[in-house]
């Protein structure tokens, strides 16, 4: 493994190298960009083409105008958060700076406020707390910059989360949606050209008090995002 991150650097040294020379060499043109090909396809948009995978955790307040229960018959006992933990799947693209993109997640609630029924309802004693699962879609607008083998940025993200919650003891669900209005910041290092590895932090504006964490390993189809 050793061995082939030290090839891989030496691989990516040597292209470096051999770039800065050419540029040397004839300074008034461009050096020679590689997988001509890829830019061509990408029709000028930029360098930046990168699929994400990770793993995020994430506390949601949600409120009974949120949930819907078929029949009506059951509603939460109270607002609070959501608090779940789940993959995520990203797909970016733009300029080597900038990007836009689409993000689904999938998300297992680990705790949420609890159930009451009708007859709970006029007895004020809620039921256990739910279990459920959670499906995300968001749209990604964000800028990142990297220094050495530094990569940091910040984004928006705008888009839903919804939430499936069903009641252990009784077997009763309630679904429902929540808006998704995040700011995060990220922090990471390129492990190799191609393939970086960051920390992200969330919080929520305007509609909800959320916050996340996640850990994303992303696999960029040019070396550095072409920020070199």
């Amino acid at each position: 493994m050793v061995t082939k991150v030290a090839n891989t650097a030496w691989i990516a040294a040597s292209i470096i190298l051999a770039t800065a020379g050419a540029a040397a060499a004839n300074p008034g043109q461009a050096p020679p960009r590689t997988d001509t090909r890829a830019h061509a396809l990408l029709g000028g948009i930029g360098s930046l083409l990168r699929v994400e995978v990770g793993a995020e955790v994430a506390r949601t307040d949600i409120n009974g105008s949120a949930v819907q229960h078929p029949q009506g018959a059951l509603v939460l006992a109270h607002a609070g958060p959501a608090e779940s933990a789940g993959t995520t799947v990203r797909f970016l693209l733009g300029p080597s700076r900038a990007y836009v993109g689409l993000e689904l997640g999938y998300s297992t609630v680990t705790s949420a406020p609890p159930f009451r029924s009708d007859v709970a309802l006029r007895s004020e004693m809620p039921l256990a707390g739910p279990e459920g699962h959670g499906f995300t879609v968001a749209w990604p607008l964000g800028f990142q910059a990297t220094a050495g083998r530094v990569l940091v940025g910040f984004e928006a993200a705008v888009g839903w989360r919804r939430f499936s919650l069903d009641d252990p003891g009784t077997g009763e669900s309630v679904a429902g949606s929540v808006p998704l209005f995040e700011a995060r910041a990220r922090a990471g290092l390129w492990v190799t050209p191609k393939v970086s590895l960051a920390a992200t932090v969330g919080t929520g504006l305007v509609v909800n008090d959320t916050r996340t964490a996640s850990l994303i390993l992303g696999f960029s189809r040019f070396p550095w995002d072409g920020d070199r």
